[in-house]
């Protein structure tokens, strides 16, 4: 079986071994599956951090094509290559993590979603999208956990918003009230665009699944889907009933 295994021919010890030896071959396959998931997930990291790139790239290209003066141009350029400096960080930090840290910092979230909106704006300047942006009640909302994995969640689906919207993009934010000490938060993003059907909402959130004319990577969702777990807490699309497009429900629960 260790020469099956060696060749490729399998992936981890099956046979049924004498008590004795039992443990040996468990820790081996333990081995064996660590090791698979440490490749898959840098091979995964990779990926999203080709994708993760992809926005600040675009936005330093229309700033190229733009008319901006030579100080707005470098401020823009600077400002993009700082953020893909993060990005690449991140990245690096995501492929060897193992979730939340169990004292969380509390990052203000309007600020990041602003910051999203003002670099897609140029992205998309050509479609002059309105986004709207508005926390539910008075205060502020916090996400309670790495500043990367909040810009690559709102990212991506402001991302995917200004991409599929025709001229309209909602994001509302609450904080949700529960018995924890920190306090929940509900992201709600909606767009104008023709949305999806209950069918395609499942689908999509799997990494590599694209629209049927083979759009985009199948990447970004999925990433959304994977933060969302990371933290327990939960994703549903659904059609808008504001806009009649896509609406993301996300709720992260309140932590201890």
């Amino acid at each position: 079986e260790l020469t099956r295994i060696e060749k490729g021919r399998q992936f981890l010890l099956a046979g049924d071994y004498p008590r004795e030896l039992r443990m040996l071959t468990d820790n081996l396959n333990q081995l064996l599956l660590s090791e698979r998931q440490q490749r898959q997930r840098y091979r995964d990291s990779l990926s999203d951090l080709a994708h993760s790139l992809k926005t600040p790239l675009a936005v330093m290209q229309a700033t190229l094509e733009g008319r901006a003066s030579d100080q707005e141009m470098h401020d823009s350029l600077s400002e993009q290559l700082q953020h893909m400096t993060e990005i690449i960080v991140y990245r690096l930090q995501r492929a060897v993590s193992s979730g939340p840290s169990a004292l969380p910092t509390a990052v203000a979230v309007l600020p990041v979603v602003e910051q999203m909106i003002a670099a897609l704006d140029k992205v998309y300047a050509e479609k002059k999208v309105l986004c709207r942006a508005s926390i539910a009640e008075q205060g502020e909302a916090f996400f309670y956990g790495d500043k990367g994995d909040l810009m690559e969640l709102l990212g991506n689906l402001l991302d995917n918003a200004y991409h599929w919207c025709q001229k309209k993009v909602f994001v509302e934010l609450s904080m949700v009230s529960s018995n924890e000490r920190l306090a929940g938060l509900g992201v709600i993003i909606e767009d104008d665009g023709c949305g999806v059907s209950s069918e395609q909402a499942q689908q999509i959130l799997c990494r590599g699944v694209t629209d049927a004319e083979g759009n985009g990577h199948g990447i970004g969702l999925a990433l959304v889907r994977d933060i969302v777990a990371l933290y327990e807490g939960k994703i549903e699309l659904s059609r808008s009933s504001r806009y009649g497009g896509l609406a993301v429900h996300i709720h992260f629960p309140g932590r201890a």
